[in-house]
């Protein structure tokens, strides 16, 4: 259960770096 939080936790710290880097001319991307 702790590893399942920890690792969502990871996954949405990884989703918004990857947002804010594929916003690029006011698109977003979105990462498969």
């Amino acid at each position: 259960m702790f590893s399942s939080a920890r690792s969502m936790s990871t996954e949405i710290d990884l989703t918004s770096t990857n947002a804010t880097r594929l916003y690029k001319g006011g698109q977003w991307s979105t990462p498969s």
